[in-house]
Order: C-alpha cells, then structure tokens, then sequence
C-alpha cells in the first residue's frame, strides 16, 4: 500500500497554493481534482486590489498578504518556467468632487500613501474609455493569471505523478485513529480544498457557506492600452491585449454553473456605459466561487476527526489570500501555530 504524508482534494488557487507549500517542505502528497464544478480559477481575473470599495478601504491584512504573494508567485513562475503574476496599476473613476475629496481625505492616513496616488486630470486617462470628472491610480496591486497557472501547475503535478484529475469519493474514504485509507494508499492527513465543491464534502458542507457564481465576459479591444487595469463600475482587465476580462455580474441564487443572459445583458450596459473604442466580445464565461458570509476564509481541522482539515472560503480575493493562508495553516498542522483567530472555522463550532 502505498504511502503519503497528505492528500489534497481540490485544485484551484487553494490546493495550488498548500500543494506548492509541501512541495518546499519535501512533503510528499496526492492531489485529486474534483471536476463537478468548473473551478472559479477558471474564470477569476485574479485581480489584487490594496483598495476596494466606495469609501477607498484598504483590504484586510494587505500588506501582509502582498509580501507573501510577491515571493510566492515568484518561486512559482521560478519553478514553472513562465509568467503569471502581473503588476499593474488600478485606474479608479472618480465620478465628482465629493469622491475626488474623500480620496484626498483617505491619503492623509499614511497607511494608504504607498497605494492610493493622487487624484489625476484627463490627459493621462486611459485611451479608449470615456471620459469621468476625475481619475485616480492605485499601486502596489495588479492580476494574476490563475487559469493560466492552475492548468501549467496541474501539468507540473502530473508529471510528478502526484494528481489524479478526478472526482473524489468520500464514501470510499476510511478514517483510522491516525492515518486515512483511500483505494490501495495510506496518508497522515488529509486538507480538503474543493472551494464551491464543498457542497459534495461530508465533513465540511454544513459550515455557513454563501456561494456565488460569478459571470465575466472576455472582449476584444485593439485601442486600449493594456497596462493598467480600469474600474469604473466593472473591473475591465488586461488579459492578453488586445483581450480582456471584463466582470463581473455575481448571484447568490443559482441553479447552475452556466452562463446567463440577464447577467450578459447587465455586463453589457456597464461596458457600453465606459467604453469610447469598438470592442467584440468574444465569450462569456460563468462559475461558482465558495464565498463565506463572513467573507473571511475558511481554515482549521474538524472537531472530531483528527488530522482532517479545511482550506476553503477565499471568494473573490483568491489570488492575494492564498499563499498567506497556505503557509499560515501549514504552519497550524506541521508546527501547531495558532491559526488567525478571524480564519479559524472553530469560530462557527
């Protein structure tokens, strides 16, 4: 019978990311991904933002989450041989004086400096959208290609023999005192990483996820300029230029995984309502994503069964929690670090 340290169920941003942390600790693993769902890594842009919202917060834990991501997505793209993590401004629309004062107000705090530049006037927006009262950039943020990755690194473990691209069977799953039996192998533990899948996990689907499927478009746009990503109303985001993501329309109630035409018809009044250059759109692209109604992720071990763990819950923000999580709760069951208390599904037991 053939032995593991760990099994891993799930592929997307969260397995990616504990995987790789094993494989820097010489663990060795078995990755099985479920494929009932199309994975929101699919269709993600991967954007990371240090500043969201109509009142221009600063994310939680950013500068963390960036220090970790920046050596991570690195070591990877090291590993990997390729490029995945873009550094890109975020250009923001200011829409009238009260917004462009309310983000002079929020650079007085010098927590925000390194992100937020000042408000800009029109000769330097941004080619082929129309015009907006103000505009100003954010720093220190930008994309990653998580489909691109996730496919490259799926290749990566496959030639390592070290994933089985298929669904997996909890009910064949034993449970011993210290160790799991799945078909003819043995692991010491198990960390479960399904994201939206998780509906189909026995031993985790009844903490209080809030699922959301998220729809985007892909377009086609020569006359952008492709070195920013734009906001204003919709993320429009280079994907390739002359391509780009464009999103995204989000429901919490759904039937499927599919795309919907209410949602590309949304999607299209908002580009119709910033675009100023012809553009095509070219395919529209719908997933389910494992948002959590606290909206902080999902980390810790289950009360009963020892050695059974849970990494789930990053929603739209994947792309910067992930390797910070990954190596937090690594830390949590190699070394018995405490986890964030914020993250700790304990908090919901």
């Amino acid at each position: 019978m053939k032995k593991f340290d760990y099994l891993i169920v799930g592929q997307g941003i969260a397995g990616l990311s504990f995987a790789f942390q094993l494989m820097k600790a010489d663990k060795t693993f078995l990755v099985v991904d479920t494929k009932v769902l199309k994975a929101s890594s699919s269709v993600a842009a991967g954007i990371i933002n240090p500043i969201t919202g109509r009142r221009y917060v600063k994310s939680w834990i950013f500068d963390q989450l960036l220090e970790e991501a920046n050596s991570f997505y690195a070591d990877l793209e090291a590993l990997l041989q390729d490029k995945y993590y873009h550094k890109l401004p975020i250009v923001r629309s200011l829409f009238n004086h009260q917004e462009e004062q309310d983000w002079w107000l929020r650079r007085q705090d010098d927590a925000y400096v390194p992100y937020m530049m000042p408000p800009m006037d029109q000769d330097a927006f941004p080619k082929g959208f129309k015009s907006v009262f103000a505009f100003a950039k954010v720093t220190g943020g930008g994309r990653v290609d998580l489909n691109k990755l996730t496919n490259a690194f799926k290749d990566y473990l496959l030639s390592k023999s070290c994933l089985l691209p298929e669904r997996f069977d909890y009910e064949a799953l034993k449970i011993n005192q210290d160790s799991f039996e799945w078909r003819d192998m043995t692991f010491e533990k198990v960390v479960c990483c399904e994201g939206a899948h998780v509906i189909y996990n026995p031993y985790f689907r009844d903490l209080p996820f809030n699922p959301s499927k998220g729809e985007v478009l892909i377009i086609k746009a020569e006359a952008l300029e492709g070195k920013s990503i734009f906001k204003n109303r919709i993320f429009v985001v280079p994907n390739d230029p002359p391509y780009y993501w464009v999103g995204s329309q989000y429901s919490t109630v759904f039937q499927d995984d599919e795309p919907e035409k209410a949602s590309r018809l949304f999607l299209e009044e908002r580009l119709e309502e910033v675009m100023d250059s012809p553009y095509e759109i070219i395919e529209h692209k719908a997933a389910v994503r494992p948002t959590v109604k606290d909206r902080k992720p999902f980390l810790g071990s289950h009360p009963q069964f020892k050695n059974l763990y849970l990494f789930n819950g990053l929603g739209t923000k994947g792309a910067s929690l992930a390797p910070y999580f990954s190596k937090q709760l690594y830390a949590y069951i190699s070394n018995g670090e405490p986890l964030m208390q914020e993250v700790d599904i304990s908090r919901f037991y």
